[in-house]
């Protein structure tokens, strides 16, 4: 799949997508998906519920889904960026950790190795920290830690905007640092958000504005974890939903209703 066929699934009518990469997988996020404990909602979650609420409350009724190629994909190349990209060093890995890979995922291979290749990575200090925080109830697994700012890498799977990061990523990353500030003790004011299929790292400098809306979000989401059935906002982006189907709330269409 090439990064313009990506543009194509993560844009619907020329809109930036609000969240990256949920819009078409769902929210997959590998690092947030095990057991944690009830009072703690993870910052997938956190990110949805900015999005839309509702989506947060089905999804937190649906099974796991299957983890996504350009996931798999995306996060082993993860695993060599501060270092020598080697492809076939990298395909070798694939195959053990996805025995099922298609001729299409060996082309994203090539191509996203390629645009890493191009990109001055910071070396990580760590991989898949678990970090979280009791004071905001929340928790979630850092891909990259660094030694110094920014702190924290967040690997996505979405093609890069033409600037900055998408809306959703600057939530994502305020979570992150709260979890950060609380559970490694440093002052995380700036977030790297590494796109690998467009060989493209960024960093988000964390707002106060970022800060409130994700406090916003977390205060919805453990009403949501509470037991309480959201409304959904006038505002929610349900064209590029990718629950928009199954949401109640739906406008019908004329079949549906004869």
């Amino acid at each position: 799949m090439t990064e313009k066929r990506l543009t194509d699934i993560y844009t619907a009518k020329g809109s930036r997508p609000e969240t990256g990469d949920e819009l078409e997988f769902g929210r997959y996020d590998g690092e947030e998906q095990e057991e944690e404990k009830p009072q703690l909602t993870p910052i997938s979650g956190v990110v949805a519920c900015h999005a839309c609420p509702f989506r947060y409350y089905l999804e937190k009724n649906r099974e796991r889904g299957e983890e996504p190629a350009e996931y798999t994909i995306a996060k082993q190349i993860s695993y060599h960026t501060g270092d020598e990209i080697i492809e076939d060093e990298i395909l070798e890995e694939l195959e053990t950790v996805n025995p099922d890979l298609t001729d299409e995922d060996r082309v994203n291979l090539r191509d996203w190795v390629s645009a890493c290749r191009k990109e001055n990575w910071q070396r990580p200090a760590d991989y898949d920290v678990k970090l979280k925080s009791e004071k905001f109830g929340i928790y979630g697994r850092a891909d990259h830690i660094f030694d110094k700012s920014p702190y924290i890498g967040i690997v996505r799977t979405a093609p890069a905007p033409e600037a900055g990061v998408y809306g959703a990523e600057r939530i994502r990353a305020a979570a992150f640092a709260f979890c950060a500030e609380e559970t490694l003790d440093v002052t995380c004011r700036e977030v790297l958000i590494e796109y690998i299929p467009s060989g493209i790292s960024r960093i988000c400098k964390i707002q106060p504005k970022d800060r409130r809306e994700t406090l916003r979000a977390i205060k919805k989401a453990k009403e949501i974890d509470g037991g309480k059935i959201p409304k959904k906002p006038k505002d929610a982006p349900c064209d590029r939903c990718y629950l928009r189907d199954e949401c109640p709330d739906m406008p019908k269409s004329i079949l549906d209703i004869l």
